[in-house]
């Protein structure tokens, strides 16, 4: 059939959920996630359904259940989508004028808080109690990109002697940062 596991920012299959090949089905698929995304903007992962969602989506909840075996599917498809959308803020330059690692590392906390306070449904999913813990442990792939990406950004604006385990120690920054993070939604 039309669909294939998801694709996730490491490249990672997901099991359950059918992402499309045809482009009618891929718009399908999306307006979903939007719908999802819409739903979560006013009501709480934990009451999260296939039900609650099919009238925001304008689509039968067997139509959703085709691309997602459970609601915690879609919230994942979701999650995936806003760890990309996350990952993403770390491909423009730097703006001119940052001239230390302190400055280039509280941009980039600025930029995360940002996308955060502008996305509730993601401070949902990601930093909150429902989904969480889930998310949080399965994505420590997502954290190691995230890590390498900002450790490439300070090598572009500076000369790092080389330390061991700088990657290792990037990712717990991202972990640490995180779990504060959650504590304070």
């Amino acid at each position: 059939g039309d669909g294939e596991a998801v694709k996730d920012a490491d490249g990672a299959g997901r099991p359950g959920i059918r992402r499309p090949t045809q482009e009618r089905s891929r718009r399908r698929f999306e307006a979903i996630l939007d719908a999802a995304d819409h739903l979560l903007e006013r009501s709480d992962p934990l009451d999260f359904s296939i039900y609650a969602l099919a009238p925001e989506a304008g689509m039968s909840a067997q139509a959703i259940y085709h691309f997602f075996r459970s609601p915690a599917l879609v919230l994942t498809a979701l999650a995936d989508r806003y760890l990309a959308s996350f990952l993403a803020l770390m491909d423009p330059p730097l703006p001119p004028g940052l001239g230390t690692w302190q400055q280039v590392e509280g941009y980039q906390f600025e930029r995360a808080r940002q996308f955060f306070e502008a996305r509730a449904p993601a401070r949902k999913l990601l930093l909150g109690a429902a989904y969480s813990s889930e998310f949080r442990s399965r994505d420590l792939n997502h954290d190691v990109l995230l890590a390498a990406k900002g450790l490439a950004l300070l090598q572009q604006q500076f000369i790092l002697p080389p330390l061991p385990d700088l990657l290792d120690r990037f990712v717990e920054l991202i972990v640490i940062n995180e779990a504060i993070w959650a504590l304070s939604y």
